[in-house]
């Protein structure tokens, strides 16, 4: 209990002590007087009147002093909220400049390595083409380069050094029709070389990879080479698989035979080229039924059309073809084979290629559309929690006011009644601010 309502009620107990002493010593002294005992009676009756407002102040002053504490109680739990509300607040606004700040330099980042991205493969595929060019046509023209070179350098000499030395410029010249000599037997070397089925095919692999690796396509991705399958117990390996959009296919095959083509270019009279043609014709027939026969298209996991695309790795073997019988490409077609040279088949792979770059950029589309609508409802829920964090503010903000209120204003409030009791002698080491008790006192008069 407060100290000085103890001390209030010890002075009223000893005042009603002092004043039954005067009453008694009174009544002693005239006992027999009925006056003073109706006066006796009239201050015992005050004295109870005054024991039960004191006892109805000291229940009031407890009330009082329990609602005071269970208002402290109830502003600290209202400042404690605006505090957690007002950090969430803060955590929240964190977050989403982090959000953004990391937005903007992953945008900047993802394009910086864009560009390096570009950059690299551009110079890459530059420096490879031109590299390749470059060692291709050094292969080519070093011989050459070098016979003229030194061709040169045997005129200089026989004109520098004059007739004298004739028999020297004689001596280059055999050295000359012997290289000559050489490179004519090296040739033929070549042509016995590819009469053999295998090293034919291994050319005709050879060009058509290179043919491959000019369209742009990818390797392993784009097209596979010596893919095996089994049909039917058979064990199938076409040379070429190239894949489409969608899971189609398309099977290359690069195993025709030249045999009797090579003849047809050696062949020294119009009877043995004749005959030559004649055998070249009936080699791609048989190549053609053969294929047919193969069944690349019923190949299980494979989406290809019932044609298998049949590579002439020699443009005049397939001309020559066609100029000694005009209906050798609507046979092969018949047979669901088609035959395709070195140009022809650039041309339609360039194409297939085209269509993956447009199908991969299709498909980036398809995924920029999807990240951008995840983007969208993410933007969307964290709106949502801004305008959810919003309303919370607002509530903290008028249940701040409510408290102010309760503290400042009306009759009573809580301010004035804890400053009178400091003004009742409440020993304190702070005060309130002044301008909150201007406000209780405005508000209670």
């Amino acid at each position: 209990m407060d100290p000085i309502y103890v001390i209030l009620l010890l002075l009223v107990m000893a005042g009603l002590a002092i004043a039954l002493f005067f009453v008694g010593k009174s009544s002693s002294a005239n006992a027999t007087d009925p006056d003073s005992e109706e006066e006796l009676a009239r201050w015992k009756e005050e004295a109870v009147r005054k024991q039960t407002q004191l006892e109805d102040r000291e229940q009031r002053l407890a009330e009082l002093e329990k609602q005071r504490e269970r208002d402290q109680s109830r502003i600290l739990a209202l400042s404690e909220n605006l505090s957690s509300m007002e950090a969430d607040l803060e955590n929240s606004r964190s977050r989403l400049d982090e959000y953004k700040a990391q937005r903007e330099e992953e945008a900047v980042r993802l394009t910086k390595e864009f560009e390096n991205l570009s950059n690299r493969i551009l110079d890459q595929n530059s420096k490879k083409v031109t590299a390749l060019q470059e060692e291709k046509i050094g292969l080519i023209l070093k011989p050459v380069s070098e016979k003229l070179v030194d061709f040169q350098k045997s005129v200089l000499e026989l004109k520098e050094q004059g007739i004298s030395h004739q028999t020297e410029f004689k001596t280059q010249l055999e050295n000359l029709r012997q290289t000559s000599v050489s490179m004519s037997e090296e040739a033929r070397n070549l042509t016995r070389a590819l009469q053999g089925q295998k090293t034919q095919g291994m050319w005709g692999e050879f060009i058509l990879e290179k043919v491959l690796e000019t369209s742009g396509l990818q390797k392993g991705e784009e097209y596979r080479v010596q893919e095996s399958h089994t049909q039917d117990g058979r064990r199938l390996q076409p040379d070429v698989i190239v894949y489409l959009p969608e899971e189609k296919h398309i099977i290359i095959d690069a195993k025709v035979s030249l045999t009797a083509y090579l003849r047809v270019t050696e062949a020294a009279t119009d009877g043995e080229r004749k005959a030559a043609l004649k055998d070249h014709l009936a080699s791609l027939r048989s190549h053609i039924d053969g294929l047919s026969g193969k069944r690349y298209d019923a190949i299980e996991g494979l989406s290809s059309p019932e044609i298998v695309l049949l590579f002439i790795p020699i443009e005049p073997a397939f001309i020559e073809a066609l100029r000694e019988d005009s209906s050798l490409f609507d046979y092969a077609f018949s047979k669901k084979v088609v035959l395709v040279t070195p140009t022809t088949l650039l041309a339609t792979l360039k194409t297939v290629a085209s269509i993956w770059r447009q199908e991969k950029q299709n498909r980036n589309a398809l995924e920029i559309a999807r990240l951008g609508g995840e983007l969208y409802d993410k933007f969307v829920g964290f709106t949502n929690d801004l305008d959810e964090v919003g309303q919370r503010l607002d509530q903290a903000r008028n249940a701040h006011e409510k408290a102010v209120n309760k503290l400042v204003s009306g009759r009573g409030n809580a301010v004035r009644t804890i400053e009178r009791m400091r003004d009742l002698g409440l020993k304190t080491k702070k005060e309130l601010d002044s301008d909150r008790i201007d406000k209780s006192l405005e508000s209670e008069e």
